[in-house]
Parts: C-alpha cells; sequence; structure tokens
C-alpha cells in the first residue's frame, strides 16, 4: 500500500467491552504486595532483574510485565532505581493446574516473582500470582492460532493451549497464516535504511521446531505489514518483544493515567497495510530497528533480556455498531536481541471509533540475528 492511501486507515478508540484485564489486575495486587514487603524494609525503590520464561516456546513478554509492574509501583510512590537495594526478578510459565483452584481445567499464566537484596544477593521474598483469562495466555505465550470468535472459554483455552503445546502455522511464499483457509497474515519486511521504500517481497521464512522464524541484522530495521482479506475490517494489535506498538506514545496521546490512547490498528477489509515502527503520534513513527540489548526499546523500559524476538498481530473484528459487536459475542467475553526505537517517520493516520471483538486469529513471527 503507498503512502497516500495510508490516511485513510485508522486508529481504533478504547471502544472493546470484552477486553481481558486479569494482566493488569493481578500484577496490580502482586506490586501492592511488593510495596507492602519494601515499606517493611524502610525502602522506597526497587530495581528490575530478568522476569524469564520457563517452557520449550521460545517467548519474550518479560518487557510488558515489567512494564505493568513499574508503572504499579511508581503509582505506589516507589522509585524504580538501577541502585535501589532490593531487586524484583521472577519468571512466568504456562501453568495447567492452580493449587487454588484445582477444579478449573484451563491453561493460565503463572507469574512467580522474587525480592532479593542486592549486596547479600539473599532471598527475602516469593509471590506468586495466578493470572487466569485466554488473552492474558496468549499474549505472554505468543503463538499462531485460529481461535473461535463465538465460542465459550474452554473452547478457545483449549485452542490456545493446543498452539502452545502442539505450534504450527501455514506459510505462503513469504507470508505466514494460523491456516491455509485464514484470511490473515504477516509479512516482514526487512530494511536497511527504515525510511526506503517498502521492498516488494517479505523476508523468507525458516520453521524452526514448528515456528516461523525471520533473519534481520543488527542495525536493520523492519516493518509489518499484514493483509487482512476477511470481509470485514479487523482491529489488530501488534506486540514487538511483548511490548504493544503504542507503549511510546507522546504524551497527548495517553490517558490521565499515562497509559497509551489507544490499542488498536483498523485494517480495512480485503486490503493490506504496512506498519512501519512504534507510534509516537498521528504523524510520527519511530521505526522498528534490531540493535544491541543494551540500546533497545525493552532496555529504555527496564526490562529483562530473552535471545530471540517477537513479532505478533493480533486479529479482532472491527465494527461499527454495537449490534454487529453483539452479533459475534461468546462467552469468552471478560476473558538478548531486541527491537529498539530506530529513525522517526513521517506517516500520517486518522482517529476513528470502533467496537472491537474478540480475538479471532493470532500470527507470530519469531526473529534471531543468527
Amino acid at each position: 500500500m503507498n503512502r497516500l492511501t495510508a490516511m485513510f486507515l485508522a486508529l481504533a478508540t478504547v471502544a472493546n467491552v470484552q477486553a481481558d484485564t486479569n494482566m493488569e489486575l493481578e500484577l496490580e495486587a502482586l506490586a501492592k504486595d511488593v510495596v507492602a514487603i519494601l515499606h517493611k524494609q524502610d525502602q522506597m525503590s526497587i530495581r528490575f532483574g530478568k522476569f524469564n520464561a520457563d517452557g520449550d516456546i521460545p517467548t519474550n513478554f518479560g518487557p510488558e510485565l515489567q512494564r505493568i509492574l513499574a508503572a504499579k509501583f511508581v503509582a505506589s510512590k516507589i522509585e524504580v532505581n538501577k541502585n535501589a537495594l532490593i531487586e524484583i526478578q521472577g519468571n512466568y510459565s504456562a501453568a495447567t493446574v492452580d493449587p487454588d483452584e484445582p477444579s478449573l481445567k484451563q491453561m493460565y499464566t503463572r507469574v512467580v516473582a522474587r525480592l532479593v537484596d542486592t549486596k547479600t544477593r539473599v532471598a527475602l521474598a516469593s509471590l506468586g500470582r495466578a493470572i487466569h483469562g485466554n488473552d492474558a495466555l496468549r499474549e505472554a505465550f505468543p503463538i499462531t492460532v485460529d481461535l473461535t470468535p463465538n465460542g465459550d472459554r474452554q473452547t478457545r483455552n483449549d485452542q490456545i493451549r493446543k498452539g502452545i503445546e502442539k505450534p504450527n502455522a501455514f506459510i505462503q511464499g513469504t507470508q505466514v497464516r494460523s491456516s491455509k483457509e485464514s484470511p490473515f497474515a504477516v509479512e516482514i519486511l526487512v530494511v536497511d535504511d527504515p525510511k526506503a521504500l517498502d521492498p516488494a517481497d517479505g523476508a523468507p521464512i525458516t520453521i524452526k521446531d514448528e515456528l516461523p522464524f525471520v533473519k534481520i541484522t543488527k542495525g536493520q530495521s523492519y516493518k509489518v505489514k499484514i493483509h487482512n482479506n476477511a470481509d470485514f475490517d479487523a482491529a489488530i494489535q501488534l506486540r514487538i518483544d511483548g511490548l504493544d506498538q503504542y507503549v511510546f506514545s507522546d504524551q497527548e496521546f495517553r490517558k490521565p493515567d499515562g497509559q497509551p490512547k489507544f490499542e488498536h490498528f483498523i485494517i480495512r477489509k480485503k486490503s493490506s497495510y504496512v506498519i512501519s515502527g512504534w507510534f509516537r503520534s498521528l504523524k510520527k513513527l519511530d521505526a522498528f530497528t534490531v540493535d544491541d540489548y543494551a540500546k533497545s526499546a525493552a532496555a529504555e523500559l527496564k526490562a529483562s533480556q530473552e535471545e530471540i524476538g517477537t513479532i505478533s498481530v493480533a486479529f479482532h473484528a472491527a465494527w461499527n455498531t454495537p449490534e454487529e459487536l453483539n452479533s459475534e459475542s461468546g462467552k469468552d467475553a471478560r476473558d538478548p536481541n531486541a527491537t529498539r526505537r530506530g529513525a522517526t517517520i513521517d506517516t500520517n493516520l486518522i482517529q476513528t471509533k470502533k467496537f472491537v471483538g474478540v480475538c479471532r486469529n493470532q500470527v507470530t513471527v519469531r526473529y534471531t540475528t543468527k
């Protein structure tokens, strides 16, 4: 798609009444427990160590976990400081049994945080939270999967679980799909100059352990080309290394609590669009550039490092009326390489309001420089 038609694409305001908030709520509770311990230790600052994933599927959700926790700490008057006496570190995993709810038969995300004295390296506390919800699970463990839009929570959880335990993707040229029949696809365009014209072809895709990978050399930039061949507009959520594309939004595009104003990007039906970088404003983006971790977007947010990066696109239907939204609703309604911010790119986007349904498809491509 050329730059002229880009002005007709739109950003979606938060009209998704089906948003899964379990991740935010559980991490807020975890942060409160941590703050209580810090107060007992007469400490008003904390620093971040690594939050690593357990399990076989490569993922990089640590930066997002730390971003959420950091916001909760700041709201509680706790400073995030690399020189703090107490460090928070931990791990997250896809768990199948919750000891507090043994009758629940759904996979969920378990986060375990440890507080460590940075001088003695003695562990002060270990705190765990069970984060139930399908949105939280697929975001923490991004896989390529088809989801039944009107399915109940168990059905959709089973689909995500299958995608985690037995990953699969359909490759068509340089496009990655969840299946041959899926109307949604993702391509990764690799460029040396982020301001250059979009290349005609995407980067070659290789399969490793049933997961699609693309190679991007350090210093190169990439763009995410998203295809929507469905008969309806799609609201997409793009995450890079676990971080939402709007995480670096300029102040005027943030809510009063500091969170980004936008969550979705609209791709018109039967069309494709190239997202070239981190959203800053309706006129500016910062390029997706692969670099050493110290220069990366994750490091900028004081987040931990993983060896493999992830580029994940979630597809939702975008409707014009609440009636259209209600027609699709199911019973799941409440449910060391890194990318840095590169050169600023001019863009031209339009804000709009859409009614966004549940996630019905997700495509994830992992990248490495090796």
